[in-house]
């Protein structure tokens, strides 16, 4: 008698594709054991439906069945929301590729969740229109997966975040149901909403088909600034001055000594301080004024080609991969927190990890800013004494930093998701918050199929010690 993964595989034949890299995300763990020949599970199905039909029918054997199954977008993300697994069934959304409906009175646009973020953008600015979202990934990264992971782009102080820009969704639970959630109202009191529940879920409550998303006219004006600061606390306290004034640039970035004197050698030891503001002529003229005079007592200027140079470089991480290549780790991990604790955490993990034997270096920079504070994304360089160990070099690194974080008071996660890697983290940070979470799990995914294993989705979490990928 077949096994329920085989009857899919089977049933389904049809739609397979052979390409193992599609079952697994882009996270440095994943790649360096493909890289140097370390263990890595066999990945089970790949299917690419063709229509929405298709993935309902799929989702709906499969719950009878039992057999798990994880959607994947464009395969961009870094924490282990896919992984290799023979039991696993991967629904590739390729073929959801459609951008629809273009509403300028209004401002959404209907797209498909296939669709990826580049092409969106290329498509609205042809008619003058922006998405506003602007991430790092934005050439690989896909709608539905930005939604799924509850992502963030570069000009997030002006735009929001992802969750900011969804109207409505569209979406096929874990039992084959088919919903629409949200509305194209700007806002309605019916109580509790549905939306926010799938934003950032990492596909473990539903399959994202599609959405309306809020856009914007393109701006006509754009003007940088640079500053530089003594210290990086100092620099923290610029931005914190300009967002509880009112000052809003499109971006802003804060970089701590070490990466300043990194990504731009002639900053001569201090903090790089940028923003980017974006609007009319008049209104990002007055923004630029009193940001500058705000900034008087902690920065000075700097050098305005430091904003040509981010620009020009913003979403390159060709690096990466010849860094992996050669034996290295090299990886980015982002937390969030409130503005009394950013220092205090910067600096506590800072020494933490790099007392760790093996790393050879860490850095910070603040990329993303609210009223009442922001997040520290951190990049570190560690070499392993063979590639054998670099597993374990690897997660006590993770471990230091999340650690050290949750004792600061801060969040784990600000944009990259949970995935599987951070997993321990979110049970200890929302532990009060699991079974609810857990009821919401058993609501839309009653069999538990979905993304198994990702995000809050073991029976009980804390039993688990999160220190390899799991798909339980």
């Amino acid at each position: 008698m077949a096994t329920g993964i085989e009857t899919i595989r089977n049933e389904f034949a049809t739609l397979a594709v052979c390409d193992p890299v599609l079952g697994r995300d882009s996270s440095t763990l994943t790649q360096f054991r493909a890289m140097h020949q370390l263990p890595l599970p066999d990945t089970g199905p790949i299917l690419r439906p063709r229509t929405v039909d298709d993935i309902q029918r799929i989702v709906t054997r499969s719950a009878e069945l039992r057999v798990p199954v994880v959607p994947r977008g464009g395969g961009s993300g870094v924490v282990e929301g896919i992984f290799p697994n023979p039991e696993v069934v991967v629904l590739d959304l390729a073929h959801l590729n459609r951008i629809g409906q273009l509403d300028t009175v209004n401002g959404h646009v209907e797209v498909e969740a296939g669709v990826h973020a580049w092409d969106l953008e290329q498509h609205l600015m042809q008619s003058g229109w922006t998405l506003g979202h602007w991430p790092q990934s934005i050439e690989l990264a896909t709608i539905g997966g930005l939604i799924a992971t509850k992502s963030i782009g570069q000009y997030s102080t002006r735009y929001g975040g992802i969750e900011a820009m969804v109207r409505t969704l569209d979406v096929i639970t874990g039992t084959g149901d088919r919903i629409t959630v949200g509305h194209l109202s700007p806002r309605r009191t019916l109580g509790p909403e549905l939306l926010p529940l799938f934003v950032g879920s990492e596909g473990t409550l539903g399959i994202i088909m599609g959405a309306y998303l809020k856009i914007h006219p393109l701006p006509d004006h754009q003007q940088g600034l640079v500053f530089t600061a003594a210290e990086f606390g100092d620099g923290l306290e610029v931005v914190r001055r300009w967002l509880m004034a009112g000052v809003k640039p499109s971006m802003v970035r804060l970089y701590d000594a070490g990466e300043s004197a990194r990504t731009f050698p002639t900053a001569k030891g201090r903090t790089v301080l940028l923003a980017l503001f974006h609007g009319s002529h008049a209104e990002v003229q007055v923004a630029v004024a009193e940001a500058t005079r705000l900034a008087r007592y902690e920065a000075e200027p700097g050098d305005p080609q430091f904003i040509d140079h981010w620009l020009a470089t913003r979403n390159d991480v060709s690096a990466w991969r010849p860094l992996l290549a050669q034996g290295l780790l090299a990886d980015t991990l982002e937390i969030s927190a409130s503005w009394d604790r950013l220092a205090n955490l910067h600096r506590t993990i800072l020494q933490e990890v790099s007392a760790i034997p093996g790393v050879l270096g860490i850095t910070a920079h603040a990329s993303h800013a609210y009223t009442d504070g922001a997040n520290l994304y951190f990049t570190f360089l560690a070499t392993p004494e063979t590639p054998e160990i670099a597993p374990d070099l690897y997660r006590r690194i993770v471990a230091a930093v999340l650690d050290r974080t949750l004792d600061g008071g801060g969040s784990i996660a600000h944009h990259h998701g949970v995935g599987r890697l951070r997993r321990e983290w979110l049970a200890r940070e929302r532990q009060a918050e699991l079974p609810y979470l857990q009821a919401l799990k058993d609501i839309f995914d009653p069999h538990h199929i979905l993304n198994r294993g990702a995000l809050w989705t073991l029976t009980n979490p804390l039993s688990n010690s999160g220190n390899g990928p799991s798909t339980d």
